[in-house]
């Protein structure tokens, strides 16, 4: 089994979301990565290593490779993670997600109101 990059929520998800803003976005090293809503193929929601509510988020094959590219040398660079243009995680990226799997996690409010967000493939208002 492949092992998953864990990436922690750092502040909830806003109801309110920036305009014409790319569903999800990752910045990392200078270097920001769009997705649209398709990219994302599941989102799940589970148990953590720590048994706190995480988002096990799968990404289409057409986005695996460029997830990889993004993240090919992340060795505890911090990643910003947008969705709909609010920043939603700042963590240290440990490892390069190279399968196109990662898994948020963080506070219950904030791990349930992105799981809203993905699951549904829009921004809320």
């Amino acid at each position: 089994m492949r092992a998953l990059a864990l990436i922690t929520l750092l502040q909830p998800v806003c109801p309110v979301f920036a305009e014409g803003a790319p569903f999800l976005s990752f910045e990392l090293g200078g270097q920001t990565l769009e997705m649209p809503p398709e990219a994302i193929a599941s989102v799940t929601l589970r148990k953590d290593y720590s048994d706190l509510d995480a988002l096990d988020v799968t990404l289409i094959a057409a986005w695996t490779a460029r997830m990889a590219d993004f993240t090919q040398n992340p060795q505890g660079q911090m990643m910003a993670i947008k969705v709909c243009g609010k920043l939603v995680a700042e963590p240290a990226l440990q490892s390069q997600i190279s399968n196109g799997r990662f898994m948020l996690s963080g506070e219950y409010q904030t791990v349930h109101a992105a799981h809203a967000a993905l699951a549904k493939k829009m921004c809320l208002n």
